[in-house]
């Protein structure tokens, strides 16, 4: 995973996904929001490490699934 932040947004370039984040903090926790097949989606975390993890591992294994499927 890597990460660039340029305008207030989070570029998280995750295998061949790139997600565009909008990422506030207030009182400890983390509002993260970005579009995804064609919705938003928006996580609330108190730990931000742990969850862009989490996001790293599934949109991997989701990336592993498909080229299984085609191959």
């Amino acid at each position: 995973m890597k990460i660039l932040i340029k305008d207030r947004k989070w570029n998280i370039f995750v295998g061949n996904v790139v997600l565009v984040c909008d990422i506030h903090e207030k009182n400890g926790i983390f509002s993260i929001e970005f579009p995804y097949e064609d919705k938003i989606v928006s996580l609330k975390s108190n730990n931000i490490d742990r969850t862009l993890q989490y996001l790293e591992s599934t949109f991997l294994k989701k990336e592993l699934q498909v080229s299984q499927k085609s191959a």
